[in-house]
């Protein structure tokens, strides 16, 4: 595989990406005390998560597309450059 080093990386943007997370558990009625649980995380992370304050770990990433019924990629989003 070859790697174009001219290719800058793609930025993440935590807040937009936040804001997608909190719009997922809206579109699919899930509570942050309710997600808080399932994951057992405290109610407080979720909350960092959706003011794009924080990010998941790479685990509860995972976790949270599966309970969110999407791929990981989804629910990230790129900073525009």
């Amino acid at each position: 595989m070859n790697i174009n080093r001219e290719q800058k990386p793609v930025e993440l943007d935590i807040v937009a990406t936040g804001h997608k997370i909190k719009l997922l558990m809206e579109e699919r009625e899930i509570a942050i005390k309710d997600l808080s649980k399932v994951m057992n995380v405290s109610f407080q992370a979720v909350y960092r998560w959706q003011k794009g304050e924080a990010l998941p770990t790479i685990s509860n990433m995972f976790i949270l597309g599966q309970l969110l019924q999407v791929d990981v990629d989804e629910m990230l989003v790129a900073k525009e450059n």
